[in-house]
């Protein structure tokens, strides 16, 4: 479950990055890019820490 969590998390980013790279969002790639990077990180961080709890327990 987890892979296909990864798989979908970095194939959306890839998806978003070609999409923003086109040119027609280029003013906002940087910005779009940086709260993208900060929410997947926080959302991996999330899962992450759920897993440990439901190992814990």
């Amino acid at each position: 479950m987890q892979h296909v969590v990864d798989f979908l998390i970095t194939y959306v980013l890839v998806v978003i990055y070609y999409f923003l790279d086109s040119g027609y969002f280029r003013p906002f790639a940087s910005l779009i890019m940086t709260l993208v990077l900060i929410g997947s990180g926080y959302f991996i961080g999330k899962l992450y820490y759920e897993s440990k709890n439901r190992i814990n327990k």
